[in-house]
């Protein structure tokens, strides 16, 4: 059954979905073909990446959940659970790379602000294909860990449509050690990378008499990113305590309302941020309107008390 919310949230997926995916293609020409020093440096790379991430889960989960619960297809979902296996092996994945994207991104940031001369060193081109690599491993191992739980698709009468559920009573367990193992200690140290960054960056604009920088922009959205990153982790945590706890349905059902907001504020509504927030990501979108458009770029560099950025 579609509901007059799932109207919205479609009307405003599909064509954002579109822009997102012509964006994930602007943003892979510059980086990998063109090699363009503006965007293939130690920040942007793993913007494309979450991007294309973004790109795989929202497709998967409109397509394996949301049309579930919506019922579009009958009685397809029921007899096909191998969905639910693919399903659960690109969440587990796409999740866990989103979650190392956001400490990465507020690691790279911090060492921007506290320790510029560190930052060529820890995001050199070899780690950031270990960035890159690493968390895909991990969650793909979770992915798997998730399936052999046997997930399927029930007919819930309550939405008239169908939800994903497992055979195996012990996954709220196992995703609670998961939580606890990996999630956590990435939101523990984000926080506190986010906290001294902040206050650098901070101390460094009201020495320089500054109102703001690209620097600024970039750590504005590691952090945008770094509070989305913990709505996914109040949505887990939720889910799982209720389990072991109180079981209840109106607090299940309100957490699986909720996590449809959640994946799109952190892929549309980071998308939408960034495109404000940077003026060469935004250039290089609105070439597409525009193609004669102008107008300097940033080259983004660290942030230390003997240097400013530099407008090209």
């Amino acid at each position: 059954m579609i509901t007059t919310v799932e109207i919205i949230q479609i009307s405003y997926i599909i064509p954002s979905y579109i822009l997102l995916f012509i964006f994930a293609i602007l943003l892979t020409k510059e980086i990998l073909i063109k090699k363009n020093p503006t965007f293939n440096n130690q920040f942007y790379p793993f913007l494309l990446y979450k991007v294309c991430t973004d790109l795989v889960i929202v497709a998967s989960t409109l397509f394996c959940s949301r049309a579930a619960k919506m019922n579009l297809f009958g009685s397809f979902f029921q007899n096909n659970n191998i969905l639910a296996y693919y399903y659960y092996i690109q969440v587990g994945t796409c999740y866990t790379i989103l979650y190392t994207i956001s400490v990465i991104t507020s690691f790279n940031r911090f060492l921007a602000m506290s320790y510029p001369f560190l930052l060529d060193y820890w995001f050199s081109p070899k780690k950031i294909k270990i960035y890159m690599i690493f968390p895909f491993i991990v969650g793909l191992l979770f992915g798997i860990i998730t399936v052999t739980m046997h997930p399927f698709y029930v007919y819930l009468k309550p939405i008239a449509g169908y939800y994903i559920v497992f055979k195996d009573s012990r996954t709220p367990y196992v995703v609670l050690i998961y939580t606890i193992v990996y999630i956590v200690p990435i939101a523990i140290t984000s926080i506190l990378m986010n906290v001294v960054t902040i206050y650098k960056l901070t101390k460094f604009l009201k020495k320089n008499n500054e109102k703001s920088s690209q620097d600024t922009q970039l750590v504005i959205y590691s952090v945008l990113d770094f509070f989305c990153f913990i709505l996914f982790l109040i949505y887990n945590l939720t889910r799982v305590i209720n389990f072991l706890t109180a079981k209840s349905d109106v607090i299940e059902g309100i957490a699986a309302s909720a996590i449809n907001w959640i994946l799109d504020i952190h892929t549309f509504g980071l998308f939408y941020a960034a495109l404000i927030l940077s003026k060469p990501l935004r250039n290089l979108f609105l070439h597409i309107i525009y193609p004669d458009r102008g107008g300097s770029v940033m080259v983004v560099q660290p942030i230390n008390t003997h240097y400013k950025s530099t407008r090209i």
